[in-house]
């Protein structure tokens, strides 16, 4: 009785560190990544590189259902730590940054919906 009940802990702990995501649909590059998720439960992380020197980085991120948490940040400098209950979107200009990686991460709680985070030109 012991085994099993020592069994059906372990099963329940380690099931609940389970990270994953259903009816993902989404691309990435090294200047942009966007995504839509319909059951996004754990942490999705993804590498973007500034692509010149004069450019502005716009992010959007919109939760339909559940929770979710976004960050965009650099080893430098924070751009996005939040918890949207709608969407939220906004842009930094960055200068004199090329080369540099942005990091951009989606936290899910059986969360719906997308984000977009790409680099666009000063002049755009």
């Amino acid at each position: 009785m012991k085994r099993i009940l020592t069994y059906l802990f372990l099963i329940t702990a380690f099931s609940s560190c389970i990270s994953y995501s259903g009816g993902w649909n989404g691309s990435s590059s090294r200047d942009f990544t966007n995504g839509e998720f319909v059951d996004l439960n754990g942490r999705q992380a993804f590498k973007i590189v500034v692509p010149n020197d004069d450019t502005y980085l716009k992010y959007s991120v919109a939760v339909d259902k559940g929770e979710i948490k976004a960050g965009l940040k650099s080893s430098s400098r924070k751009v996005l730590d939040d918890k949207p209950t709608s969407s939220e979107e906004g842009s930094v200009h960055l200068l004199n940054e090329k080369g540099k990686t942005y990091t951009f991460y989606v936290k899910g709680n059986h969360a719906t919906g997308k984000f977009n985070v790409r680099f666009e030109g000063a002049g755009k």
